[in-house]
């Protein structure tokens, strides 16, 4: 078990560094392209995205991880299946209710971020929101079904396809804003729509490998569910509030950074002291 769980451990750091290292290195070709603007228009779309995932998905995927371990660990792996496809359904529901939600609320979204001729028109600020609220369709049931294979001590999907979503992500993001602004010589806010949309295209990626994966641990999890001695007696309705209770702190540290950059992107940017202000000032910090 020992041996297991730090092969797991290091498969998932080691899909995770990748995912990083990544990360880091479109950023430089990504800021030459888009520049200090176009950066920063992605960056206030993404803010709010963050938050409307950590509430989607509710600390639940990580939770139902938890869980799933605990009770295969004492041989009741029918109470896995259970709980994965009540919460699979769950996570899809609030998947795309995230999005409607999301989507819809784009302008008003925008008009926090909006502040006069110093920072971006609420239209473009809409466009972009939108754009990246595409992802939150499939990103809780892709994380729902990471957490399921976790619970299972079988790391390799999570790694794949985290990996694999930063190479989609990251090559569409890159190749369309190129073709926006270099070839058909789009609009800015246009090519920063695209590079957003990117998320949506990255999440497709990772659940076609998790699919995959899926498909092939399935006889697997049903032989391990034909030998459960307790198919009965672990009611749902328990599980599911266990869950609930064990997601709440993963909510709390998932939602609180996000909050803090949303807070920073409505306040921060629009600090200004007036010029009588900063020469009243002067000779203080002079002195």
């Amino acid at each position: 078990m020992s041996s297991t769980l730090i092969r797991g451990a290091f498969i998932l750091t080691l899909g995770s560094v990748l995912s990083k290292i990544l990360g880091l290195v479109y950023v430089i070709p990504f800021n030459m392209l888009l520049g200090e603007e176009g950066v920063g228009l992605y960056a206030y779309a993404y803010i709010p995205y963050t938050i409307f995932m950590s509430i989607a998905t509710a600390g639940i995927p990580l939770a139902v991880s938890k869980i799933i371990s605990k009770y295969n660990a004492i041989g009741q792996y029918s109470v896995s299946q259970r709980i994965f496809k009540s919460s699979f359904k769950i996570m899809m529901m609030t998947g795309v209710l995230a999005f409607l939600v999301m989507f819809s609320t784009a302008p008003l979204l925008a008009e926090f971020g909006s502040y006069g001729e110093n920072g971006f028109s609420s239209e473009d600020l809409t466009t972009v929101i939108r754009s990246v609220s595409f992802a939150l369709i499939l990103v809780p049931a892709m994380s729902m079904i990471r957490g399921y294979f976790q619970g299972h001590q079988v790391m390799s999907p999570t790694a794949v396809s985290q990996v694999v979503e930063q190479v989609v992500r990251i090559i569409f993001l890159l190749s369309g804003a190129l073709v926006v602004l270099k070839i058909l010589g789009g609009k800015l806010v246009t090519a920063v729509s695209v590079a957003t949309f990117a998320a949506a295209i990255g999440s497709i990626g990772s659940m076609i490998v998790l699919l995959i994966y899926l498909k092939k641990q399935i006889p697997h999890f049903k032989q391990l569910a034909d030998k459960d001695w307790n198919k009965s007696g672990t009611s749902l309705v328990q599980v599911q509030k266990e869950i609930f209770y064990s997601s709440i702190p993963f909510v709390v540290v998932g939602i609180a950074m996000p909050l803090f950059q949303f807070i920073d992107n409505l306040t921060f940017s629009r600090g200004w002291l007036p010029l009588d202000w900063m020469e009243s000032l002067n000779p203080l910090l002079v002195s």
